[in-house]
């Protein structure tokens, strides 16, 4: 988290969870071609809204940056609020860790360090079969989809019980924001689930049993719009648009049977934080 700070240079934080906590995450890329800054990664596995709050204004103190990046997926940030619990097709125990652990913070807390001790590494993980596979694909995933297959499109439109989940973010992240100085930019990272970059991929998801019925493609989906509309103050990156067409390039930004991205994904997410932070030129390929 602290790579050989240098006071001369300006601090750059990052917040978010495996995205960003990948060892080649866009901020490996930033740090790699921009060393003029700073880039302090407080990013964990695993962490949301929920977590973020335990240790963000501590960071902020301490730090003083004068950019911040806070990343989200839309994949399920959410869920990290109010877990996907259904005691009719889930098993007894996951459904009352998560009840659970939703209301005793010492759990969070547990979790927090556990996470912190185990970043993931996107090239230990088990990627090697090319093609999409139901029986290979993310476990985590897979569970979501099981506590609730509705749960994804209802994140993209702010549905139903999501709904609720977004109104405990936005009010948790308005009072992160208020604690900062005026000076302060921060930029909101939306990963989108790949779901949202085309056909193919939704249709992937719906051989997981997900339901989708909305047209999740929508580059400013209702999500977005919404944060908009209540955060102004944040300077939202949203990737969308872009991984789109590099998808129709032919370009893998996501593994196939992973949720998280791929180097080409990161580098080209790296390439577009660049430009809008007016850091220096492109530098993907």
């Amino acid at each position: 988290m602290n790579p050989n700070l240098n006071s001369k240079k300006e601090n750059v934080l990052i917040f978010g969870d495996s995205f960003s906590a990948d060892p080649n995450s866009y901020v490996h890329q930033l740090r790699k071609n921009f060393p003029s800054y700073n880039f302090i990664n407080c990013a964990l596995p695993g962490s949301g809204i929920k977590q973020h709050r335990l240790f963000f204004t501590a960071r902020v103190e301490r730090f003083q940056p004068k950019i911040i990046l806070y990343q989200f997926y839309v994949g399920n940030d959410f869920l990290d609020i109010r877990h996907a619990i259904n005691w009719n097709s889930l098993p007894f125990w996951r459904n009352a860790y998560w009840w659970i652990s939703e209301r005793l913070q010492i759990i969070q807390y547990f979790n927090f360090k556990m996470a912190f001790l185990n970043v993931p590494n996107n090239n230990s993980r088990n990627l090697k079969e090319k093609r999409f596979s139901p029986s290979l694909y993310n476990k985590r995933t897979a569970i979501y989809l099981k506590g609730n297959p509705a749960y994804l499109e209802n994140t993209i439109g702010l549905r139903e019980e999501q709904g609720n989940n977004y109104a405990f973010w936005k009010n948790e992240m308005s009072s992160l924001l208020a604690d900062l100085n005026e000076d302060v930019s921060v930029f909101f990272i939306p990963i989108p689930h790949h779901a949202q970059l085309s056909r193919k991929n939704e249709q992937k998801m719906r051989i997981m049993n997900a339901e989708l019925n909305l047209p999740v493609q929508e580059v400013n989906y209702k999500l977005l719009k919404q944060i908009k509309q209540d955060l102004p103050s944040l300077k939202v990156i949203n990737p969308l648009e872009n991984f789109q067409l590099a998808e129709k390039r032919g370009l893998q930004l996501y593994f196939e049977n992973d949720p998280h991205l791929t180097i080409k994904g990161q580098r080209l997410l790296a390439e577009l934080i660049a430009e809008r932070l007016t850091l220096s030129t492109p530098f993907y390929k």
